[in-house]
């Protein structure tokens, strides 16, 4: 019986070189040809049927992959299998199988195992839609103070004083949007979803989870302090 299943998720990975021998070895014992697509940050995308070949690569920052493929087939079980990992789109991780059903439902498992395996401690943080939550929080606000003014009687406002209030809540709206999308981006840097600790990677990942520690530490020691320290002010 043949059979097929697919997987999308948008959690936060870190692929090093030993989730990528485990994957690459979980399609060889199902009796796959493996081959492994690289895309990279010059623009190129390079493959590669030797899995020395991946864990080998130096991964410089200029050429950091992006995009991480691998596929396996084999026309005589005619079974496709392909996982990828990374890339700008809604997915961070998805694969699809293709084959017997037994075959399947055991490569589905472990493939399960492995992202889970992967995920890092900073996933909810990495996923967290700071611009969204502004938006709503603004949205909160905006139909609670026009619902809390409802009932007033409404007070005479010259054009100018309204003309610079509109401005002034306009520019504070702004502010904070902006606010939210510097921190989306500082969110993308500091905690990204897509990680590929090879080569130059495990350099570059030891010294942005310090960065990291030092965030969540330096805010939460902050947050604490003003909390148990206010009361004494």
């Amino acid at each position: 019986m043949k059979a097929e299943s697919q997987f999308y998720t948008k959690t936060a990975f870190v692929l090093n070189s030993v989730s990528v021998s485990k994957i690459w070895e979980l399609f060889e014992s199902a009796g796959l040809e493996v081959e492994a697509t690289l895309e990279c940050a010059d623009g190129i995308s390079r493959k590669v049927k030797l899995l020395s070949e991946i864990v080998g690569y130096d991964n410089a920052r200029r050429a950091q992959i992006t995009v991480f493929r691998l596929t396996g087939y084999s026309y005589e079980l005619k079974s496709f299998s392909t996982v990828t990992m990374g890339g700008s789109h809604s997915t961070t991780v998805s694969f699809s199988l293709n084959g017997e059903a037994a075959l399947v439902a055991d490569m589905r498992i472990k493939l399960m195992d492995i992202i889970d395996g992967m995920k890092p401690w900073f996933d909810i943080i990495a996923r967290f839609d700071f611009v969204g939550v502004v938006i709503a929080l603004l949205t909160a606000v905006g139909v609670y103070y026009s619902l809390l003014g409802s009932n007033e009687p409404k007070a005479v406002v010259a054009p100018s004083q309204a003309f610079y209030a509109t401005c002034l809540i306009i520019g504070f709206f702004c502010a904070l949007i902006l606010l939210a999308w510097g921190f989306k981006k500082l969110r993308h840097k500091v905690f990204p979803l897509a990680v590929f600790e090879i080569g130059q990677g495990i350099k570059r990942e030891e010294v942005a989870d310090k960065i990291r520690w030092s965030v969540i530490v330096a805010l939460c020691v902050g947050v604490l302090g003003s909390f148990l320290f206010k009361p004494f002010a």
